[in-house]
């Protein structure tokens, strides 16, 4: 036997923990929910299969087990019901003319670069020139519910603390006029439109950066573009997603009731420029290549992330800079910045750039992109595919090892959230319409699916995944919830489906990766640091137990 492959047959689950190291450039690229430390499933994958070998990731989320099967030179499947997600992995691994890909960044800057930043221009305060600003910061304005009065709420104080969302207090404001002093939470109170308090350029003429207020220059032309935005957009024919946000989902909530639509998530201007990159990309025609065109889209999305109302500033992180939407929740800061477009463009095209350089490197031709599972089984290297992993494109006792990352009941609601990035993408791949997310296996209320159901649709995945594999072989998932009852339902799922958790090092705890665990996500109350690495052989016949409820 080679030195570097394994008895499949005769093997024990992983011993050990692993050191999660940092997201690499390709993980960069675009933000996904909850991605797991590559470094973790790389080891997992080195251990559980060999060179040559098929894996099986049915939850692929961000693309991690594929990324770095292909990096290892096995054969991959990376499924999920999300088709953001599977659009993010291809975009990972797939092979591109990085002169090619450099020409369309250059086209795209010549078409776009001016109409977008002459919507952000103001006058740099040091050598008195017109260049476009970073950002912008804007401020809820309410109606006093008691006095009537205009309040502008970065001049209001906070005095009690709400529902705490992202690791920010959405709690009670005073009323600062003369006699009232009422307490009221803004979601109590008539919105206004909002007010520009703060302007920050980094001037490309005299290289001057720093923050000021707002001329009457800059509000008036932040006036004008709102009163025109509409009818600009209209008259040049430009598009942007019109879906609506739908009112009973699990993550409405009072301070974001207001949205109706997911285009409101950007302030006019944002939208417009927005709109400018998205009807580009989505009209080109002919030349780029496919892969290109997909590339251009997926670099828009990626930069969304920055230009919505969802980012704010706070002065003990990041230096004071603009936060982009980092919470898994749609969470609407009172004061929020308003980033130029271009500056996210400019900034996501560098990682995407350097993302590609990177998988290009890493992988070196080892991906060759499949349509069924007929070519996997043969000539290709992957198959990415966009369904239920509850029926899978993949004849019985053909998977070598299955790795996966399976959605943690209600922690994140991948759906709902990614919505706000497919309302776009999707529209420019020609995929218009909200994410299906019937067997998205979840708890939510909302979306009628308590633990019972979370625990049926991922035995039905489970089952689907013994079918596939080989005897004896193993699933392999790293897992956390700090609920019991979430836990139960998944070792049970996995019980049921015909799979034993190994008795010894079947549950491993994994820890963090070090430099993440400051993150909002992180600080937030109740959150769990780390994962477990749970390891579970495909057997033919299950042993009776008891079935465990509850517990202290």
């Amino acid at each position: 036997m080679a030195d570097d492959t394994k008895d499949l047959d005769n093997l024990k689950p992983i011993d050990h923990a692993v050191v999660a190291k940092p997201h690499t450039p390709v993980y960069k690229m675009h933000r996904y929910f909850a991605r797991r430390p590559w470094s973790v499933f790389r080891s997992l994958i080195e251990h559980y299969s060999n060179p040559g070998s098929l894996i099986l990731d049915p939850f692929c989320g961000g693309g991690v087990t594929v990324v770095e099967g292909l990096r290892l030179g096995r054969k991959v499947i990376g499924v999920d019901i999300n088709p953001l997600a599977t659009f993010i992995t291809r975009m990972e691994v797939i092979d591109v003319d990085l002169d090619e890909l450099k020409n369309a960044f250059e086209e795209l800057e010549a078409a776009c670069r001016t109409k977008i930043e002459d919507l952000y221009l103001t006058t740099c305060p040091k050598c008195s020139q017109q260049v476009p600003a970073d950002w912008f910061e804007w401020s809820n304005v309410v109606e006093c519910k008691e006095c009537g009065r205009t309040v502008a709420l970065h001049k209001a104080q906070r005095v009690a603390k709400g529902e705490k969302i992202a690791g920010v207090s959405a709690g009670k404001y005073r009323c600062y006029h003369e006699g009232c002093k009422a307490e009221w939470r803004p979601s109590e109170c008539k919105r206004l439109d909002d007010a520009l308090i703060g302007v920050h350029v980094i001037c490309p003429k005299c290289r001057h950066k720093g923050e000021f207020a707002p001329t009457q220059t800059d509000v008036g032309l932040a006036h004008s573009i709102t009163a025109s935005s509409r009818d600009r957009i209209k008259r040049e024919g430009l598009w942007h997603p019109t879906l609506d946000m739908p009112d009973w989902w699990d993550l409405r909530r009072p301070y974001n009731a207001h949205i109706k639509r997911f285009d409101q998530f950007f302030t006019p201007r944002n939208l417009l420029a927005n709109a400018v990159l998205g009807t580009y990309i989505k009209t080109s025609k002919g030349q780029p290549s496919q892969s290109v065109r997909d590339l251009l889209g997926f670099v828009f999305s990626a930069s969304l992330r920055f230009t919505n109302k969802m980012v704010f500033r706070n002065k003990g992180w990041q230096g004071g800079n603009p936060i982009e939407w980092a919470s898994s929740t749609y969470w609407l800061p009172e004061v929020f910045c308003e980033i130029n477009p271009w500056q996210a463009w400019r900034n996501r095209s560098r990682a995407v750039k350097s993302g590609k350089e990177y998988s290009r490197r890493e992988i070196n031709g080892n991906c060759v992109m499949g349509e069924t599972s007929e070519e996997l089984l043969q000539t290709a290297t992957s198959l990415i595919w966009t369904g239920s992993s509850t029926k899978l494109p993949l004849p019985a006792n053909s998977v070598d090892t299955v790795i996966t990352d399976p959605p943690y009941g209600n922690n994140v609601l991948y759906a709902e959230l990614c919505n706000f990035y497919w309302a776009w993408v999707g529209g420019i791949l020609g995929r218009n319409g909200l994410i299906d997310d019937t067997d998205e296996a979840v708890v939510s209320k909302e979306h009628k699916k308590g633990l019972a159901e979370y625990r049926t649709l991922l035995y039905e995945v489970f089952r689907e995944c013994h079918r596939v594999l080989k005897p004896g072989r193993w699933m392999v998932m790293t897992f956390h919830n700090k609920e019991f009852k979430v836990w139960n339902a998944i070792h049970l799922a996995a019980h049921d489906a015909g799979f034993r958790l190994a008795e010894h090092d079947g549950m491993i705890y994994q820890p963090p990766i070090a430099n993440y665990t400051q993150t909002i996500q992180t600080r937030r109350s109740g959150s769990m640091l780390g994962d477990f690495i749970l390891s579970f052989q495909k057997v033919e016949r299950q042993p009776g137990f008891r079935q465990i409820e509850h517990a202290e």
